[in-house]
């Protein structure tokens, strides 16, 4: 359960840092963007903390979640700078 919980929760953050700057890279205002990587944001953590409860194998589903959100968080900066270009 706490990989559904804190797990979840650190997937979702980095989707939503990187969905609203690949949002606002892509055209979206930033308001837009934001609105819509929050909206989205709900659903991601349901999705995640739903699958970190019910999979079959705890180790593999917690490498995907916390390496992907971890990757997420990394990557998300770095596109944010190229939106000051």
């Amino acid at each position: 359960m706490l990989l559904a919980t804190f797990g979840g929760y650190a997937f979702t953050v980095g989707f939503f840092a990187f969905f609203s700057v690949l949002l606002a890279l892509l055209g979206e205002s930033p308001v837009e963007a934001m609105f819509w990587a929050v909206l989205s944001s709900f659903l991601i953590y349901t999705l995640v903390a739903i699958w970190a409860a019910a999979t079959p194998r705890p180790w593999i589903t917690s490498a995907i979640i916390v390496g992907g959100g971890a990757a997420m968080i990394g990557v998300a900066p770095i596109l944010a700078a190229q939106l000051g270009q």
